[in-house]
Order: structure tokens, then sequence, then C-alpha cells
């Protein structure tokens, strides 16, 4: 893989691990703002009937004599109050978890500057690693050359042992032949200086 498609790869893979830091907090947020509008809606829809109910039972009232019983029984009235309480108790915790989403903010900030900075360390010692590798191969070209030329000139040196050696033998050949010759040479001279 070249470098550029190397480095692309590295980018994207930092970018989507941002996003993903992300989507917890997204989808939280999100939930909580969920159930925030549900409990806003719970409650406006039980103050409603409750004021519908409040209407009923004043106008009941005035229209109808005292002995009559009440347009809305007690246990429905009770009913609607704690639904009311669940209510504004859920809301109160949607509140609370509200008041921690900064936090979370901070964190996530955080939690990113951190990764960016791990991603450019990690970015930069991926450099120095392939700077290194390169580093290693030129010393190993240059190692490999050298033990070549080393080689090469071993051969040079014995195949100049060699020729040094075949050189000696052939001159202590031609010295055994012309000292031969030379004595040949003396001893017809020795008998022809005999006569």
């Amino acid at each position: 893989m070249d470098d550029g498609l190397r480095q692309y790869m590295l980018n994207l893979e930092a970018t989507q691990r941002r996003d993903h830091a992300d989507r917890d907090i997204i989808n939280q947020y999100s939930r909580l703002a969920d159930r925030t509008i549900a409990a806003e809606t719970k409650q406006q829809s039980i103050e409603a009937e409750l004021g519908e109910l409040r209407l009923s039972d004043v106008q009941s009232k005035g229209r109808v004599s005292k002995t009559s019983s009440p347009a809305l029984p007690s246990d429905e009235i009770t009913r609607l109050r704690n639904q009311l309480a669940e209510a504004q108790k859920a809301r109160a915790q949607l509140e609370a978890q509200t008041v921690s989403i900064p936090t979370l903010e901070a964190e996530k900030r955080a939690q990113t500057k951190s990764i960016t900075s791990k991603d450019r360390e990690i970015t930069n010692l991926k450099i120095k690693l392939r700077d290194r590798e390169e580093e290693i191969k030129v010393k190993q070209k240059m190692s490999e050359q050298a033990q070549d030329e080393l080689i090469s000139l071993t051969l040079q040196a014995n195949m100049a042992d060699e020729r040094a050696k075949k050189f000696q033998e052939e001159n202590e050949e031609l010295v055994g032949r012309w000292m031969k010759k030379k004595a040949e040479e003396a001893e017809k001279m020795n008998e022809q200086s005999r006569w």
C-alpha cells in the first residue's frame, strides 16, 4: 500500500472513532429529550383533565342539589393526582439528567482531544517507523554491497595468488631448463676443450 493511501486510511479510521465517540452522547440526549417531551405532554394532559374535572365539579355543584353525588369519584381524582405526581417526578429526573449533559459534553470534548492527540502521535510514530525501515533497508543494501565487494576482492586475491604460483612454477621450470641447458653447454665446452 502506498503512503498516500495508508495516510488516507489512518485519517478515515480516526474520523470514525471520533464520530462513534459522539454517538452515545447524541443517543442519550435524544432519549432524554423524548422523555422530557413525553413527561411534559403527560403533565399537561393530566392538568387539563384536572381542570376539566374541577370545572365540571363546580358546575355540577352550582346546578345540582347538595344531596346529589359529585360528578367525579374520589378514586379518579386520586389516580389523576398520582399520575401528576409521577409526571412531576419524571420531569425532575429528566431535569437532573439534563444538568449532567454539559459534564458529558465536556468529557466528550476531552476524549475527542485526547483521541486526536493520540492519532497525531500514532501518525508520527508510523512516519518514524517507516523512516527507520527505509534506513534499515539502505543499510542492508550497503552491507550486501560491501559483502559482494569483499567476496569479489577475495576471489581476485585468490586468482592473483594462483597466477603468482603459476608464474613461480613456470619461472622455476624456465630456470631449471636454462640451468640444464647451460650445464649441457658447459659440458660440451669441456669436452671440446679436452681435445
